[in-house]
């Protein structure tokens, strides 16, 4: 861990979130094959706030599925929304 801060670098864990994070906003804007109905948005409605020129709030959060299984909640369509909503918001 020493390391890693004399080297300023990152954490593997920080490394995956930004690497999902990545992909999350490439799906959502048609950066990538696959369809932005993958990460559907969670539809509530709440007046645009901007912070750096990015839309943030209610109107951009993900809806996040409900998973039965600890494995599937593991996944990157499970997963994802809820650590994008943590980050829009």
């Amino acid at each position: 861990m020493k390391i890693l801060i004399e080297l300023n670098f990152n954490s593997i864990e920080d490394r995956r979130t930004q690497a999902r994070l990545t992909m999350a906003y490439k799906i959502l804007n048609g950066h990538v094959i696959l369809q932005s109905n993958l990460l559907p948005k969670s539809g509530s409605y709440n007046p645009r706030r901007h912070c750096n020129a990015a839309n943030v709030g209610k109107e951009n959060q993900l809806m996040e599925p409900i998973s039965k299984l600890k494995v599937t909640g593991h996944t990157f369509f499970y997963s994802i929304p809820k650590m994008w909503n943590q980050f829009i918001t």
